[in-house]
């Protein structure tokens, strides 16, 4: 009977101590959110799974920030600096990434069909497993990164004959 007692008291701290986690989770991320689309700075912040199509966040700053699964599609992210941030399964179909940072980043399964790449940074990127078919990318920096497509075409500055 003791051992019930015990439990039931465990139960009745950590349900609620579980939704008072959650909540502050959800603040959080909606103080990142405001933060990144009203002064274009969300550094080290963390924004999985976030709905951010046709975005203007051009010259944004979202370094070492935990962005996975993230939909960029259709964003105008022109020098917006990504580097060291967590990509992974992101989307920027048809997005502008003109002079885009993502030096060490993890961009493993992401989406970049369509996307404007022209003179970005993709040094020690984690490129594994993206979908870049066709990706128009001109000038860009791929000094140690690791990249793997996950169609047949590799990056590049032409589109692929029909």
């Amino acid at each position: 009977m003791k051992l019930k007692t015990i439990v039931l008291t465990i139960m009745a701290f950590v349900v609620p101590l579980h939704y008072a986690l959650a909540d502050q989770k959800y603040d959080i991320a909606v103080k990142n959110m405001e933060r990144l689309l009203l002064k274009g700075v969300c550094n080290s912040c963390y924004l999985q799974n976030v709905q951010l199509q046709g975005a203007d966040l051009m010259n944004a700053s979202v370094q070492n920030a935990d962005l996975s699964g993230t939909d960029f599609s259709n964003a105008n992210l022109t020098g917006a600096n990504f580097s060291g941030s967590n990509l992974r399964h992101a989307s920027f179909k048809k997005a502008i990434l003109t002079n885009a940072d993502f030096s060490g980043a993890d961009l493993s399964h992401a989406d970049l069909t369509d996307a404007e790449l022209t003179n970005v940074n993709f040094s020690f990127t984690n490129m594994l497993q993206i979908k870049a078919d066709p990706a128009k990318l001109k000038n860009a920096n791929l000094e140690n990164a690791v990249i793997r497509t996950k169609s047949k075409t590799v990056l590049n500055d032409k589109k692929k004959p029909e």
